[in-house]
């Protein structure tokens, strides 16, 4: 599991706002190892709200 952050307002990181569709700040997005996007939030989220949408990501 990989946990990364990216400042969006760097040019190099507009492709991958792009593709994950990050909208705001902070913005979650969550993505197996196949890169399927499993869910994205914006806004903070509490460790309850991703735990188990993590969980189901690593399955």
């Amino acid at each position: 599991m990989t946990f990364t952050q990216l400042n969006v307002d760097e040019p190099e990181n507009e492709a991958i706002q792009r593709h994950f569709r990050l909208r705001g700040h902070p913005s979650v997005a969550i993505v197996t190892a196949d890169g399927e996007t499993v869910q994205t939030f914006v806004g903070v989220q509490s460790a309850e709200t991703l735990a188990p949408i993590i969980e189901h990501a690593i399955r």
